[in-house]
């Protein structure tokens, strides 16, 4: 295969990063789920979210057969609601829209000067989770392939969607300090604990933790801290500086591109860690009877509840295949940009490497080791029962910079309502996507299945489509205070399945 500058990816920023994050996601053939990580019902689910609320779950034995969800949004390209078809994606090779015609298709917009995004598919596989009085502990394993960029200028942005041949970028200077581009395919198994260490008349104080064992199949970064180029015509480019790092560990083999069977299945370890607290105003008292058995424990209806929970601590620590290049403070005149081509990743970079410094072999290279981190994301809630089964919630979540090199998740905002009773839930909400774009969000329970997205309008074409969000959940569930071989000691539980 060869890859010409000029077939609409006009610098490295935008091949590298088409090639690599597509590269990460296809590892999955499939972490917005709000609807179920906020659900009393939640159970092994809700650790994710807060490691404490599995002690808070209404759940005394919860297992989860599978819990899948597909995440896209930016604040750039989108495809105009008319022109889309969401049926085209059950296609083995959907016949999607193209730019071909200016305001039709797949489009962009000049609304925000700083380009965000993220794509993220995961899968929870089987996992459980089980409360014992004041304790609780659970297993999960789960898989997420995910790309993120932050910080991308605007300017740039246009010139990786319109190519070198848009004039009217000729002779103005784009700039971007601080851009990020990060992708990262793992699976991890994971311990969950969480304990209720502190009750008194109505209040309740719960903690939980999560470790995990992550197993990384893949991974890549581009981090520039300083980038600044002018685009003379529509065959130079002025490059007058870049300081930038940019590193991958690929199952692939870098001359050919060919995804190579002689590679491990993964090249890279690493240990996460969650941890979180919760507080809750109960409504009344614990039954002062004897518990003789721990599936007869009461859950005790609360006014509101409090969590607060830092979640995606850790990095992966990739040692084969891997490679990383420096760009410190380099400048070039490339000439001729709109004829150049490469077969492969090491092509690419010896191109790269002539252009810089002269020579195809002298680009400052790495071979030993990387290390990307996860999305670290701080996480505030808040859920209020202002009528019974009846739920106001609201959730904040803020990226939080652990690692040189790692994910960004947007900010977020969320405010919801949720119905809750053993059988059936649902939820409305709306959220705000890095605190600028607004979201509605449907989820509904019946029983075992669930099934929700927070990007509701999209699916109905109410807006342009910027990205997509749906999940689904499979399990089962003992309630608290029922005992299979007894009816229930409370009237607030019976098995679900």
């Amino acid at each position: 295969m060869i890859i010409k500058i000029n077939s609409g990816f006009t610098t490295k920023l935008g091949i590298l990063t088409i090639l690599l994050i597509n590269i990460t996601l296809n590892q999955l053939r499939a972490q917005e789920r709000y609807g179920i990580t906020l659900s009393n019902f939640g159970g092994i689910n809700t650790a994710t979210i807060n490691p404490s609320f599995t002690v808070n779950s209404k759940t005394f034995l919860d297992v989860n057969f599978l819990t899948a969800g597909l995440t896209i949004e930016n604040n750039f390209v989108f495809y105009h609601k008319n022109d889309f078809k969401f049926s085209e994606l059950l296609r083995a090779n959907p016949n999607l829209p193209t730019n071909e015609v200016r305001g039709e298709g797949l489009d962009y917009s000049l609304k925000y000067q700083n380009l965000t995004g993220l794509a993220y598919v995961e899968a929870l596989g089987p996992s459980f989770s089980l409360n014992i009085g004041k304790h609780a502990g659970g297993l999960f394993t789960r898989t997420v392939a995910a790309s993120s960029f932050v910080n991308v200028p605007q300017d740039l942005g246009v010139l990786l969607f319109e190519g070198i041949r848009y004039k009217p970028l000729y002779g103005k200077e784009i700039s971007g300090q601080k851009i990020n581009v990060d992708a990262l395919g793992w699976s991890e198994i994971g311990l969950n604990y969480s304990y209720n260490y502190l009750s008194g008349y109505y209040n309740n104080w719960s903690v939980g933790i999560n470790i995990k064992q992550l197993l990384g199949y893949s991974g890549a970064y581009l981090s520039a801290d300083d980038l600044k180029l002018n685009v003379v015509n529509r065959d130079t480019v002025d490059i007058t500086n870049i300081l930038a790092n940019i590193g991958y560990s690929l199952p692939i083999n870098y001359g050919s591109n060919g995804y190579s069977r002689t590679k491990p299945l993964f090249l890279g370890k690493g240990i996460g860690l969650d941890f979180g607290f919760t507080f809750r105003r109960n409504l009344d008292f614990a039954p002062m009877g004897r518990v003789t058995r721990y599936c007869e424990s009461y859950f005790q209806p609360y006014r509101y509840k409090l969590g607060v929970a830092v979640s995606g601590l850790g990095n992966i620590h990739f040692n084969k295949n891997t490679r990383e290049h420096t760009f410190e403070n380099r400048s070039a005149l490339w000439e001729n940009i709109d004829t150049t081509e490469f077969r492969n990743i090491n092509d690419f970079f010896e191109n790269l490497s002539s252009v810089f410094y002269g020579d195809p072999h002298s680009l400052p290279t790495e071979e030993d080791n990387m290390i990307v981190g996860l999305p670290t994301v701080l996480n505030l809630n808040a859920d209020y029962q202002y009528f019974p089964n009846w739920y106001l919630s609201g959730m904040l979540v803020l990226p939080v910079k652990s690692s040189d090199y790692q994910l960004m998740f947007p900010k977020k905002a969320l405010l919801g309502i949720r119905y809750e009773t053993d059988d059936l839930e649902f939820n409305f909400s709306s959220s705000f996507f890095n605190f600028q774009k607004l979201h509605i969000g449907f989820f509904v329970r019946y029983k075992y299945f669930s099934i929700g997205t927070s990007k509701l309008e999209s699916l109905v074409k109410a807006t342009n489509l910027y990205g997509i969000n749906l999940y689904f959940s499979i399990k089962f569930h003992l309630i608290k205070g029922y005992c299979l071989s007894l009816p229930p000691k409370h009237d607030c539980g019976r098995f679900q399945f």
